[in-house]
């Protein structure tokens, strides 16, 4: 209401994560309309040639390292133990899988470690996302940097541990995130997906799955080098079928890069007046802007989780989050 009575009144775009995507976007093709942009935790770099796909993963593996040098090496070791599983457990192997991590379904075919790898990958991937300094319920009810907590029920256990005992410890590990108050009884692995759709805050992300498919195409991929989980290359043709099977959409993997722009340093340099914020703990962080360009189009890292310096202030909250909604304060003035 205050910029349609005074049409010099600046307008400025806030966001987080896609939502920081969009304000970024924004400024660029509509300088006309946004004044400026605050971007936090935008990957708008995380696209097929432009950024690492490995790089994600590999910051979720150094957050776990920084909580306990020993957990990604155990971590590893329980992958590398399921993947073989997966090419050739026999019934008894399933039964004692669906034991020791507690199944409320068990497994009864081989192709369905994979799912169970995909069940514990899912939570480690969450944990880095919201390793918050303090206790939140934004995903799911979690203790502060809960992967430290994650990380501690793996200290019991070493890379020489029996099946048992590792598997339970990383069963314990991965239900800090799918179920932090032991509400319930089991490991419901089959219906995590779904689960994760809605996340128990209400947030539904079908929608986001069509955008993924179609012109979001973000490209993460494991190599079982540079972080702690099962190789796993992005198969651009496999996805694209995939896509065009449960959507009936084309992935258009550069759309969003080509159009908005921003793929090189040069092209971002024609643009102005955008603050990227990132964390260094975000597993998002690598395909964000990093690096400031100039006086202009500014980066600012902090030692934080995803889009942290765009929650409410916390007495808990890092040093360096505090700066950056400084530098926010000021660059709007």
């Amino acid at each position: 209401e205050m910029c349609i009575r005074d049409r010099n009144c600046p307008v400025y775009a806030f966001g987080g994560s896609y939502g920081g995507m969009l304000a970024s976007w924004m400024r660029m093709k509509f300088p006309n309309v946004i004044d400026g942009t605050i971007s936090s935790s935008a990957p708008i770099l995380f696209f097929k040639g432009v950024t690492d796909p490995s790089l994600f993963y590999k910051v979720v593996t150094d957050d776990y390292r920084n909580a306990d040098s020993s957990c990604p090496g155990i971590i590893k070791e329980a992958f590398n133990r399921l993947d073989q599983l997966a090419e050739k457990a026999e019934q008894k192997d399933l039964e004692l899988l669906s034991k020791n991590f507690n199944l409320c379904t068990p497994l009864d075919k081989n192709q369905q470690v994979t799912t169970l790898e995909d069940w514990v990958i899912t939570a480690y991937t969450y944990l880095a996302m919201v390793n918050y300094p303090y206790e939140t319920n934004f995903l799911q009810h979690l203790p502060a940097y809960p992967i430290n907590e994650s990380c501690s029920r793996l200290l019991g256990v070493s890379k020489d541990s029996n099946d048992q005992d590792l598997f339970q410890a990383i069963a314990q590990s991965a239900k800090i995130y799918y179920d932090y108050d032991n509400k319930t009884t089991c490991n419901e692995i089959f219906e995590s997906k779904e689960k994760d759709e809605q996340v128990n805050s209400g947030l539904d992300v079908s929608g986001w799955d069509v955008l993924a498919c179609a012109e979001m195409a973000l490209i993460l991929e494991t190599n079982g080098v540079t972080d702690m989980f099962p190789s796993r290359p992005f198969n651009f043709e496999e996805y694209a079928q995939d896509c065009k099977k449960k959507y009936g959409v084309e992935t258009r993997y550069n759309w969003a890069i080509n159009f908005f722009g921003g793929r090189t340093k040069s092209e971002l340099s024609s643009y102005s007046r955008i603050l990227f914020l990132n964390g260094k703990l975000d597993p998002w962080y690598p395909g964000g802007v990093t690096t400031t360009i100039n006086e202009d189009l500014i980066s600012y890292i902090s030692v934080s989780a995803h889009h942290l310096d765009l929650r409410d202030p916390n007495p808990l909250d890092p040093e360096s989050v505090i700066n950056s909604r400084n530098l926010t304060r000021k660059l709007l003035k």
